[in-house]
């Protein structure tokens, strides 16, 4: 029963976390850690989406107040490619890791709808 409710409780927050920075995909404000979901909840399903490693060697650290973890060696990165909005956006563990874009913050507001899933995914 316990392991039950940790399911329910882990889904319930991991889908406001989504919603939550959704709202940052809306307003065309792209900052690191925002979840994967909050584009497809914004933008639709990605045109392109692959798979890649860095050749280079990284190190990085995270910590919290149960205590922290060390990463080294090679990251792997997925790239997802909206063609028609003209961005690609590069995830490390279903946050944003990075983004590369021609585009305005005003620019990228005007493709997301408020009430939903854009209709670039239709």
């Amino acid at each position: 029963m316990k392991s039950y409710m940790f399911t329910i409780l882990l889904a319930v927050i991991l889908t406001g976390c989504a919603h939550r920075h959704a709202h940052f995909v809306r307003d065309g404000l792209l900052r690191y850690g925002i979840a994967d979901q909050a584009f497809l909840d914004v933008w639709g399903t990605p045109d392109r989406v692959g798979v890649f490693s860095n050749d280079k060697e990284t190190v990085s650290a995270n910590w919290g107040s149960g205590g922290g973890s060390l990463f080294k060696g090679q990251s792997s990165f997925v790239k997802w490619t909206y063609e028609k909005i003209g961005i690609e956006l590069y995830f490390t563990r279903n946050c944003l890791a990075g983004w590369k874009t021609d585009r305005t913050v005003s620019e990228l507001k005007s493709f997301a709808k408020p009430n939903g899933v854009n209709e670039l995914s239709k």
